[in-house]
């Protein structure tokens, strides 16, 4: 059984290579900053799509697990996300550019098997 960590750093691995082959330019991996008063905020990719910044939340789960990978992002999760966009924003004075946060849920099979799953704009 593979441990949270092992098992999140190889869906993060699947989805940037998913990415990248559909186009998308990696940009930065496990971005993170301190937002005042709101603790540390992380986005897991940071990628260039068509002229657009997407903050992309990788969720992992094994295949027959208890939690649906999409179900993990709750409207909790989507404001420390939003949080975090903003603040990646700010940091690298980009603040005029058009960005949207998009989720990229990996259900890792037995073996080589699998399911990506990418929303766009969650």
């Amino acid at each position: 059984m593979a441990k949270p960590k092992i098992l999140g750093n190889l869906g993060e691995g699947i989805a940037a290579s998913f990415l990248a082959s559909k186009g998308y330019t990696i940009v930065e991996r496990n971005w993170w900053t301190r937002v005042e008063g709101a603790g540390r905020r992380e986005i897991d990719l940071v990628c260039e799509h068509q002229g657009i910044l997407v903050f992309v939340e990788v969720k992992t789960r094994r295949e027959g697990g208890f939690q649906d990978s999409l179900d993990a992002l709750d409207d909790t999760k989507r404001e420390r996300l939003r949080q975090a966009a903003e603040a990646y924003l700010d940091a690298h004075n980009r603040l005029d550019a058009q960005w949207r946060i998009d989720l990229v849920a990996v259900t890792a099979g037995k073996k080589d098997t699998g399911e990506i799953r990418h929303l766009q704009g969650v």
